[in-house]
């Protein structure tokens, strides 16, 4: 199966794409949070034939927040706009790894800013994806 993960923000959404088959997450190319981003975000999905999407939550240690509602709102949309099923998980602690995994590859800072976006939401889908796979 298919799968796209989104980490959802007010000017960039990092996108990433993996497959249960093969069980990698790979980055892609942000996109703007602007009005064209459902349409682009469809024509990705149809050239890479998604079926679901899983969707970094960010959540406080006690509480939802504000940006929490609002990724809350963001999935609804999704659903709505494009049908397919939406898969909330907690991201947490996802952009401080990528950074660090960024920074680790030698990327300097005006890069990172370009990356950091979509590696978060790799990080988020191999996640997913390593829970789905089954135990060796």
């Amino acid at each position: 199966m298919k799968l796209l993960a989104l980490d959802y923000g007010a000017k960039k959404i990092g996108v990433a794409i993996g497959d249960t088959n093969v069980g990698v997450a790979q980055t892609r190319d942000y996109f703007a949070n602007d009005k064209n981003f459902f349409k682009k975000l469809s024509e990705l999905c149809k050239k890479e034939k998604i079926e679901q999407f899983v969707l970094g939550l960010p959540r406080g240690f006690s509480k939802e927040t504000r940006q929490t509602l609002d990724v809350r709102k963001f999935g609804s949309l999704l659903q709505k706009q494009l049908g397919l099923p939406v898969n909330l998980l907690d991201e947490r602690f996802t952009t401080k790894i990528a950074a660090q995994n960024l920074h680790a590859a030698g990327k300097k800072s005006k890069a990172q800013k370009q990356l950091i976006d979509s590696e978060s939401a790799r990080i988020l889908l191999q996640d997913y994806l390593d829970k789905l796979a089954p135990s060796c």
